[in-house]
C-alpha cells in the first residue's frame, strides 16, 4: 500500500493509489502496518513557497512547505502530493530529519537549499545528510509554458515534439550537489504514468493525494 524508501532506522515512504478506500485510509492503515502512533503525525497546509519550520510536537502547522524535527520528538512527519517532489532528508548522525513539499514554484524558489541550510543550522555536516526524492512527475510528462522554461535553466528542459518538458528532479539534484550534499537518491517512479500514484496532471480535479511521511 506505499512506496517504502526506509533505511538507516528511519522509516519513510510515499502512500499509493487504492481505488476502493480513501487517500486519509490508505495512510492510517500504513501507520498501523508499521505500528506507528497517529497521535504523533505532524502535517502542514501546503502553500507553494519556500517556508520551513521546525517542530518539536504533533499536530497541524499552516502555510509551511516543509517540517524538520529530531528524532528525540518521535513524530512522524507528512506532507501530501499529486505531481510535487516529495523530499526525504535524514542525518543519522545528528538525528535530525525532515520532509519537504516542492513543486515547480517551490523548487524555483529554491525550498530544497532552504532545508539543507536549516539542517546545517541544526549542526549537521553536508557529508552526514542524505536525500531521497520520491515518486513524481518526470520529465517524460512533466510539459511546461514559456512563462515556466523562463525560471529554469535550459540544461533541465527537454525539447520534444515540439513540447517542452521540465526535469524537476535534476534541478533539484544539481541545486544539492552544488551546495556538497552528495548523498542523493532519484525514486524513478513518474506519478503521470504510474496507476498507483495519484497525478493532478493526469486526472485534474479528480485527483486524490498521496501521503508521503518520515519518521525514526
Amino acid at each position: 500500500m506505499y512506496f517504502d524508501f526506509s533505511n538507516g532506522g528511519y522509516k519513510m515512504g510515499t502512500t499509493c493509489n487504492h481505488k476502493q478506500i480513501t487517500d486519509d485510509h490508505v495512510f492510517l492503515s500504513t501507520l498501523n502496518k508499521l505500528n506507528l502512533n497517529k497521535n504523533l503525525v505532524a502535517s502542514t497546509k501546503q502553500v507553494h513557497l519556500d517556508k520551513i519550520k521546525y517542530i518539536k510536537s504533533a499536530g497541524f502547522y499552516k502555510s509551511y512547505d516543509g517540517l524538520i524535527t529530531n528524532i528525540k520528538h518521535k513524530l512522524i512527519l507528512v506532507i501530501k502530493t499529486a505531481d510535487c517532489v516529495p523530499i526525504f532528508i535524514y542525518d543519522n548522525n545528528k538525528g535530525i530529519y525532515g520532509l519537504i513539499h516542492a513543486g515547480w514554484k517551490g523548487v524555483q524558489k529554491k525550498i530544497h537549499m532552504n532545508a539543507i541550510e536549516r539542517f546545517l543550522d541544526l549542526n549537521s555536516e553536508l557529508n552526514d545528510i542524505c536525500i531521497v526524492l520520491g515518486p513524481s512527475i518526470k520529465d517524460c510528462c512533466f510539459e511546461i509554458k514559456e512563462d515556466v522554461v523562463q525560471l529554469f535553466d535550459n540544461q533541465f528542459i527537454l525539447n520534444k515534439n515540439n513540447s517542452l518538458y521540465l526535469n524537476l528532479n535534476e534541478c533539484i539534484k544539481s541545486d544539492l550537489e552544488t551546495m556538497g550534499v552528495e548523498n542523493i537518491k532519484i525514486n524513478q517512479i513518474c506519478s503521470f504514468d504510474n496507476k498507483r500514484c495519484h497525478s493532478f496532471r493526469r486526472d485534474g480535479i479528480l485527483s486524490g493525494r498521496m501521503y508521503s511521511f518520515i519518521t525514526y
